[in-house]
């Protein structure tokens, strides 16, 4: 404010302009105060000087200082000293920035960074990306730009929040290829390397790329532009192949009473046109993965076999995985390396008994197959050696009877696993 107020000893009462103040009687200060308008804007170290003549024309000169960021004294209403126990004002904006998720269409991802208070000086900032499951370079665009109020310019030489700004807009290309992917993120963070803020360390975001159809599609200032989604996922489609003539000769019509015979040409056969369907090439398991055991905290180690899965085209590269079959991972003892598909581990000296796990394969096209095998861990299951059979050719009643449990329950599998060949053939 610009009124001024002085302390007469016992009130603070209200300053004449070009008036004399006497100092108070015993005293050798005279005490006087302004205003002071507190807003939510960050200006930094504010100054403002009062001069002070005394009646032989000599002046002196004072210097006071508003700090709007944690920093100075508060004093109380009247004489008397600082209160350390007062809140301060801290007018410093938070900086934040939120996770992007964006279609592969969008030409970019951006990233607004945002200040919580408006400041009077700019705030500079750096930014750096890291890879996560989306390559930076690769997946991306390996140079950032930002808006500074006109146009994109390169991020290179500093992000800058300019004064009087509530937020600043940071974009970083996007590569539309024609691989579906799925959801991949890259890690952008940002880091203050000029200016006053609250934050005292960095604030990073993740930018998230999907190509399955979903997301939005923005345009190059991050504005949605009600493009359609890019969708990469393969479609699966039956395939265009060249129709082959099998010929092939119907039954003679057989002659009614009464009626005439039916025409045929002597020697001729009716060609009718069957198109030959395409094999569309699929992921398969060959050989189903064997069972494995091992004794009570005896380490062992084994891979999948060479030959398990057979991907539809040749030289093809399957991403593997295991796990057990209700979804949960393996136990912590027991480790599965894809690069090399191998499992290795050592389970504890107490515990006793079997993991029923799936190993899966993935192709670069989505298509998947799973093979389980059980992993015994302690005394091997007994099975009994089956029951003789009777002299002759026993009936399929005599030969179940014959089984044991274990036996009996394998040959219900295969017998089923039968039935669905068999009927995948009648088809």
């Amino acid at each position: 404010g610009v009124a001024l107020q002085y302390y007469n000893g016992t009130a603070w009462v209200d300053y004449a302009a070009a008036s004399l103040v006497v100092i108070p009687a015993g005293g050798t200060t005279l005490l006087v105060r302004t205003t002071i308008i507190n807003d939510t804007v960050n200006e930094g170290d504010e100054t403002f000087t009062l001069i002070a003549t005394n009646t032989g024309g000599t002046g002196a000169t004072g210097i006071a200082t508003i700090n709007d960021q944690g920093g100075g004294d508060i004093i109380p209403d009247g004489p008397g000293t600082p209160d350390t126990n007062a809140l301060k004002g801290d007018d410093r904006p938070v900086l934040q920035v939120e996770n992007v998720m964006v279609n592969e269409a969008s030409p970019f991802t951006v990233f607004t960074v945002r200040a919580s208070t408006l400041s009077t000086k700019a705030i500079t900032l750096s930014a750096l990306m890291s890879s996560d499951t989306a390559t930076v370079g690769q997946d991306t665009g390996g140079t950032l730009e930002y808006f500074n109020g006109i146009s994109w310019v390169s991020a290179s030489g500093g992000i800058i929040l300019a004064a009087g700004e509530a937020s600043v807009k940071v974009r970083v290309a996007v590569v539309n290829d024609l691989n579906f992917e799925g959801a991949e993120r890259f890690l952008i963070a940002f880091d203050v390397t000029s200016g006053a803020v609250k934050n005292t360390g960095s604030i990073a975001a993740f930018g998230t790329i999907v190509d399955d159809g979903s997301g939005v599609v923005f345009d190059p200032d991050g504005n949605p532009s009600g493009e359609k989604p890019d969708d990469d996922r393969p479609l699966p489609t039956l395939l265009s192949s060249p129709v082959q003539q099998v010929a092939s000769s119907d039954p003679p019509a057989l002659a009614q009473p009464g009626l005439p015979r039916p025409f045929a040409p002597p020697e001729e056969s009716i060609v009718r046109l069957l198109p030959v369907p395409t094999v569309i090439p699929s992921l398969v398991v060959a050989t189903p993965m064997p069972d494995q055991f091992t004794d009570r905290g005896a380490f062992i180690r084994f891979s999948v076999p060479d030959g398990t899965f057979v991907p539809g085209r040749p030289g093809e590269q399957l991403t593997m995985s295991a796990e057990l079959v209700d979804g949960r991972p393996l136990p912590q003892w027991l480790q599965f390396n894809a690069s090399n598909q191998s499992f290795e581990g050592a389970p504890p000296a107490d515990f006793s008994g079997e993991l029923q796990i799936r190993v899966n394969a993935r192709d670069s096209e989505g298509r998947e197959a799973s093979t389980l095998f059980l992993f015994h861990v302690g005394e091997r299951p007994v099975i009994q050696d089956p029951a003789p059979v009777p002299p002759g050719r026993a009936n399929l009643s005599q030969q179940m009877r014959a089984l044991s449990p274990r036996a009996l329950l394998l040959a219900r599998a295969a017998t089923h696993a039968t039935d669905r060949v068999q009927a995948r053939i009648g088809r």
